[in-house]
């Protein structure tokens, strides 16, 4: 899209340096604005399309390295739901054989560490959600630049 804009501009320079040479005022006096306003016009639709890329240039990574980070996650969490299962047989085999029911049970603070980790992995896949998103939105930009996908 940017590409067709630039012919445009260079058909309208050409356009007005011929309608200079045969004087013709009137062709020249559009030529001219013509390629100026497509000149800014493409030149500030460049300046976007490549700042855009160079902020998405590192999406990729970015987006493996939230996906380690859940994977680290999801380990946490199982080895901590598994050993508190084991925890909690060993407490409930344990009343079962006291013959005094009036046990004050530790606080388990496990709870509230799976409840942290969860909310770190959903604010991950959150995030990923979002990167994929620019990635998707890259694209956007790629065709309007060079036609790429």
């Amino acid at each position: 899209m940017i590409i067709l804009i630039t012919i445009l501009v260079i058909c309208a320079v050409i356009i007005a340096i011929i309608s200079d040479n045969c004087n013709q005022i009137e062709i020249n006096f559009f030529a001219v604005g013509g390629a100026i306003l497509l000149g800014f016009l493409d030149m500030i639709l460049i300046i976007i399309c490549i700042c855009y890329g160079f902020k998405t240039m590192t999406i990729e990574d970015t987006i493996n390295m939230y996906q380690e980070e859940n994977t680290k996650i999801e380990t946490q969490i199982t080895t901590i739901v598994q050993s508190y299962q084991g925890y909690e047989k060993e407490v409930v085999s344990n009343i079962a054989d006291m013959e005094v029911m009036l046990i004050k049970l530790p606080e388990l603070k496990t709870s509230e560490l799976v409840k942290t980790q969860m909310s770190l992995y959903i604010e991950n896949n959150n995030q990923i959600k979002s990167l994929k998103t620019q990635k998707i939105e890259t694209k956007i930009a790629k065709w309007l630049l060079y036609f790429g996908k």
